[in-house]
Formats: C-alpha cells, structure tokens, sequence
C-alpha cells in the first residue's frame, strides 16, 4: 500500500496537461508505470508519445474517445516520453517514433496460489492498426484476458454447482461473453468463478431443470436474456438491477471482495490517477459516471 501512496504522490507532480483530468487516460510516468500496468490483470493500451509531435496531437481526441468508451474493461493510458524522468523507461521499449501505441497483457493468474500468482511476464505488442477510436478499441478487446467459461447442455452438470467457490452465470443470446462480463469475472477473480450459458430454445430446457435443483418454484419465465444470477451456498440469487459495471459490482461485492474494478482499492487509486486528486476522506463522494455497457 506504501508503494502505491509513493506512486500515486509522483503522478501527481510530474503529470501534465496534454491529457487532462477530465480525460479518462491514466497518465503514466516511470514512478507508476509498473503498479498500473504490470500489477494488473486488465490489458493495457498505453500511448508513448510526445507533446510537441503533430500526429499525437491528431491521435489526441480518438485516444481520449477510446478510453472514456472503454475504461470498463481495459487501462488506456498515456506516457510523455518527451519527460526528463520518462525518457529511460521509453528507451527500454525502444520507442523512436511517436505516437507508438502498445499493447500490455497479462499471462495467466491463479487464484490458488498463495506466493506468485501469475505465471510469468506481461506480453506486450506495438499496435499497427488505425488510428482511430474504433479500431483502437476493438483491437484492445481482442486482447482481454477470458476467465469466463462457456457451460452448454452438455457439461451443465458437471460445471454448476461442483465448486466450493461461488459462482456467476450470464445467460445471454450471444455465442461469446462480452467484454464488460470479462471484465467484471476479473475484478471477482479470486473468490468467484464466471460462466456464460448462450440461450436458445434448444438450450433453456436444460438450464431450468439444472436451476429447479436449487430452487423447486423456478420456471422458463424467470430465464431472459441477459440475465445474471449467482450460485452460493446452494442458493441461487437473481440480478434484478441495470446491466452496468457498477451496479453488477455492487451484486456481487455482497459474495466477495474485489480485486480490481470500481469497488477496489485499485479502482480507487487509479481513479485518483486518471483525475490528479489525492485520495479523499471517507464517506466523500466524487461525482460518478453513467454508463450503459453491452452484456
């Protein structure tokens, strides 16, 4: 916590205008730059660039675009290499043009371990796609770290249930759990597994014989889609709020602690990050954010 109090204090001295703290990019220097992006288990899209140079200013606005669309379930941030203090850390990652956009992400975690939790080194990649909010966006998707199984007819029985961890179902119509329900099974990584049922009519009869084993009343009109319910304790527990990041936090912070996301003390440092401000008093609310995020 100290090294982050440190990390958290430097930031705020060295970071500059170019991106402001109205912005939703967290400004990177080499006092942080570890604790936000290698201390993680969200990918980061992370912009070295230069004050001075034409094309950073050009990518200025789709940078910021991008991190205010996707600051659910990726770090966007930004680093000025053109910093007396930044220049080495640039220099390690051979940066020679600007902007150079890379992408960091991160091996496997287990949560079962009780020593080094990750195995291995983040992967890092130097974006070659367009320039642009969109492109930018989808390309740092593509590269979010999926701790969400897929449960089918076929493996209901053996897959919900058999854990002594608690568990969270997303019953969707899609055939692919969507970024924000990634995001979220990260936050929850350590104490709740994460599962998507795509739901069809072949596949509902299956799922509500499956949920009648905890609950006799349950019928096919308590099954919608998206729908969110948890496993604990042999109980099942219906999500009947909005289909945000925040509001499904909140579910689930009732079950387990996060790790990261808008409820944690990382969320909380990085937030202080992204808007220049030292951490607050308790009970002091900021001001907060609506979102509408695609289950």
């Amino acid at each position: 916590m100290k090294l982050l109090s440190l990390a958290l204090l430097v930031s705020l001295v060295t970071a500059d205008s170019f991106y402001t703290p109205k912005d939703d990019v967290i400004q990177l220097n080499a006092y942080n730059f570890k604790d936000v992006v290698f201390n993680s288990n969200y990918s980061s899209i992370v912009e070295f660039y230069a004050p001075w140079c034409g094309h950073c200013q050009n990518l200025k606005n789709p940078f910021k675009k991008a991190a205010a669309v996707s600051k659910d379930y990726l770090q966007v941030a930004a680093i000025d290499c053109d910093a007396a203090e930044n220049k080495k850390l640039c220099s390690d990652y051979r940066i020679q043009g600007f902007p150079t956009i890379m992408v960091f992400r991160p091996p496997k975690f287990d949560p079962r371990s009780s020593t080094n939790r990750r195995s291995g080194a983040h992967a890092n990649e130097v974006y070659s796609g367009a320039r642009d909010t969109k492109s930018i966006v989808e390309f740092g998707v593509t590269r979010i770290k999926n701790y969400v199984k897929k449960v089918s007819p076929n493996n209901i029985n053996q897959t919900l249930g058999n854990s002594e961890k608690t568990q969270l179902l997303l019953v969707t119509d899609k055939t692919k759990p969507s970024a924000l329900i990634k995001s979220i099974a990260l936050d929850f990584l350590n104490d709740i597994e994460s599962f998507y049922y795509p739901l069809n009519g072949k596949t509902k009869n299956a799922l509500v014989t499956k949920l009648q084993e905890y609950q006799d009343s349950f019928t096919e009109e308590g099954i919608n889609s998206p729908s969110i319910l948890v496993l604990h304790e042999n109980e099942i527990h219906m999500f009947d709020g909005k289909l945000d990041k925040l509001s499904i936090s909140k579910f689930l912070a009732e079950f387990s602690t996060p790790l990261e996301g808008p409820l944690s003390k990382r969320g909380k440092f990085l937030e202080h990050i992204r808007r220049g401000t030292k951490p607050g008093r308790k009970g002091k609310k900021g001001k907060q954010t609506k979102n509408h995020d695609e289950l």
